[in-house]
């Protein structure tokens, strides 16, 4: 049987799709008079269709669920086989793995070592990844405050977005560590190799001045990202396993320090707990389109609950048990749905969803949210399809948060009877999820 190693399992990830990136981020009491434009779709409208169509395919499901057997290395799924789950609903990531290992001819990899015997038989090597160009190991926590590290996923060819970072949130962070209302045990952009040896040398003087990328000896490309928080996960076990966060986002996304250290504070405690925005109740996949995925490669209807990839707050008790999930468990190339929904699920790790008038992460905005939103959000997505608009928003953004938390701008709040309230911008922001 082949055994992949890393280089390997970037070409296994052809097989696998992208996973649906509409999830509901509708933040609701916000006193705003503009209306929040989401790309995702209404949660009650999602609820309600995915009800729908959990009890037309539930007696399928059940009709089915002796489909699955236990997987031997010389098994394989038929074509037979596989269409006779189309149509039911996902079955659960032990399910999924055996599905996937036998799909793809996978065998377990015997001389690797096993992060957590108790995941099963290991089927992917993510622990051998390497960083030709990295950053300095988390620093000792010196206090007792909450200690976080802060991981960007970045393309290499993103110069302008990580200079935009390191001008605007990033001082932040460095504020609030040097003002000991947050331990920054670490921070760095996260990227993969490039075939573009121009942009290559540029990426290595970038480090020369800046000592803030990690880039891991992986191909990047836009499928491989699940591979990519692999990497992060695996150096962060091995560098930085001694933390109470991870805080892990995109490089289109605007960080609100002040509230990321207020959440930190309140939920330090909470472990073998993930915290983000997105549906609860899960998604479907698409069949065609930008999005699609075939039913040879995920033949249920349904995705179970994740979180959108773009923030999502990780405590660090979860980094062992995720990297181990993921070193059991078949790769799919979108990290929302593998990472915040199969593997959490297999690592028992609890989902805590953003609820009520506050929000981990606001989807894809076209305007920078007011100042009374702000307030109530720890990060929000900008759109970044016009570089010139993505840097004058970044830098909006960046001039709101400094004014409000200085002062200089108020949240006026107006009640339906006309009486205006002034928030106290010291006032701390109370973050609520749901599991």
């Amino acid at each position: 049987m082949h055994h992949p190693n890393i280089s390997e399992m970037v070409k296994q990830n052809n097989f696998l799709v992208q996973a649906m990136e509409s999830v509901t981020s509708t933040i609701k009491g916000l006193k705003s008079e503009k209306k929040m434009q989401e790309r995702n779709v209404n949660v009650s409208q999602n609820v309600k269709r995915r009800r729908e169509k959990n009890k037309n395919f539930q007696s399928k499901k059940l009709g089915k669920k002796n489909d699955f057997r236990q997987i031997t290395d010389s098994q394989e799924y038929s074509d037979n086989e596989i269409a006779s789950l189309s149509g039911s609903l996902y079955p659960g990531a032990e399910n999924y793995t055996q599905f996937s290992i036998a799909r793809l001819g996978m065998s377990p990899l015997t001389e690797i070592e096993s992060v957590h015997p108790g995941f099963g038989p290991v089927v992917n090597d993510v622990l051998s990844f390497q960083y030709p160009i990295c950053i300095s190991s988390c620093r000792d926590s010196i206090s007792s405050n909450t200690s976080i590290f802060v991981a960007v996923i970045s393309a290499p060819s993103n110069f302008q977005k990580r200079n935009l970072i390191r001008q605007t949130w990033k001082n932040h962070l460095k504020v609030l560590h040097q003002e000991g209302l947050l331990e920054l045990a670490g921070f760095g952009f996260i990227l993969g190799l490039t075939e573009n040896s121009v942009i290559q040398s540029k990426i290595e003087e970038e480090s020369k001045i800046y000592g803030d990328l990690m880039q891991i000896r992986i191909s990047d490309f836009y499928r491989n990202l699940s591979l990519k928080v692999a990497g992060l996960l695996n150096w962060l076990y091995r560098m930085c396993a001694n933390i109470d966060f991870v805080l892990k986002v995109d490089d289109d996304v605007y960080v609100n320090v002040r509230n990321l250290a207020q959440f930190a504070h309140t939920y330090r405690q909470s472990n073998h707990s993930v915290f983000g925005a997105g549906d609860p109740i899960g998604g479907w996949p698409d069949r065609d389109g930008k999005w699609e995925i075939s039913f040879e490669e995920w033949p249920w209807i349904d995705y179970p609950p994740y979180f959108l990839g773009a923030a999502v707050l990780m405590h660090g008790s979860t980094i062992v048990p995720l990297l181990a999930a993921c070193q059991t468990t078949p790769m799919m190339p979108f990290d929302d749905v593998y990472l915040y929904g199969i593997c959490t699920e297999k690592a028992n790790i609890t989902l805590r969803h953003s609820s009520g008038p506050t929000s981990v992460i606001l989807g894809l905005i076209l305007w920078v949210p007011t100042t009374c939103e702000l307030r109530n959000l720890i990060a929000w997505r900008i759109n970044s399809d016009d570089m010139a608009k993505f840097q004058e928003n970044m830098k909006i953004s960046h001039r709101q948060v400094d004014h409000f938390y200085h002062n200089k701008t108020q949240c006026v709040i107006t009640s339906d009877f006309g009486i205006k309230t002034t928030i106290d911008y010291t006032k701390s922001v109370n973050f609520h999820f749901t599991k």
